[in-house]
């Protein structure tokens, strides 16, 4: 199975890599990595991921990060609809359902 982004998404991770790229070099890269791996263990077997109450979405926590990946599976496509902080913002992503 593949992956692939929502826009929003896809711009708000690329943002996050540059984030941590300009605070400590390698740190993006490693952020990248997290989420990579995360999206391939998901298109592996996305039901090992926990679901949201009533609803297809589910979610992979990266711990070392503290981001989550809000996706769903459509037509055999992971689609990836937010990389979002745990803290910041809940629920900011729920227009792009």
């Amino acid at each position: 199975m593949i992956h692939r982004f929502h826009p929003a998404a896809e711009a708000e991770h690329l943002d996050q890599v540059a984030y941590y790229e300009s605070q400590q070099p390698g740190l993006g890269a490693r952020y990248f990595a997290a989420v990579d791996s995360m999206l391939k263990r998901a298109s592996r077997t996305p039901e090992q991921f926990a679901c949201f109450p009533n609803s297809r979405l589910r979610r992979a926590v990266l711990r070392q990060f503290k981001f989550t990946i809000i996706f769903r599976e459509v037509s055999g496509t992971i689609e990836v609809l937010a990389v979002g902080h745990q803290r910041r913002r809940p629920g900011y992503w729920h227009a792009r359902i």
